[in-house]
């Protein structure tokens, strides 16, 4: 595996890790954690050797703005940070992070095959991007957040538009 740490939004680190398959003109997936989550989070340092196996490179990221530090990767620490998150920087973080692969990757992968695996609201964010990315060639969404709308309550809108937070 390799660790890379590239610019997110706000100048904040975005932490990757990639892991590559043997075969160098292998598919990319590039995995988007959820909502409370980070690249090791649980199960995914197997989920990623599993993908290698099978003869896909994986690339995993932290978000800037998940709550994890680059101090720590282990622990969800940073609450401030996590607290000023929204779905455009995960958006724009998503974008460096493909932007990043095609300037960085090419001699690694196949950058004409990139594909988004998303989990929960990392699905949500995969969806997103992968509508307007033409340079996604397959998207794999775990148990997505379908519904951005149903997530807020009516008094917690207005309470954020208050604060600019919630």
């Amino acid at each position: 595996m390799k660790v890379f740490q590239i610019d997110g939004h706000s100048n904040l680190p975005i932490d990757i890790d990639l892991s590559l398959s043997e075969n160098a003109d292998s598919p990319l997936v590039i995995f988007c954690h959820g909502f409370k989550g980070f690249k090791d989070w649980g199960p995914f340092n197997y989920i990623a050797n599993q993908f290698c196996k099978n003869g896909l490179s994986f690339l995993k990221f932290n978000f800037s703005h998940n709550g994890v530090s680059s101090n720590d990767l282990q622990t969800f620490s940073d609450l401030e940070i996590f607290g000023n998150n929204n779905f455009s920087k995960e958006l724009y973080d998503l974008e460096k992070v493909i932007d990043w692969v095609i300037t960085n990757l090419n001699n690694e992968v196949d950058i004409n095959n990139i594909f988004l695996l998303g989990h929960s609201r990392g699905g949500g964010i995969s969806l997103l991007h992968a509508a307007k990315d033409s340079r996604i060639k397959k998207l794999v969404s775990w148990a997505s957040v379908c519904d951005y709308k149903s997530r807020f309550d009516i008094d917690k809108i207005d309470l954020w538009k208050q604060r600019g937070v919630v």
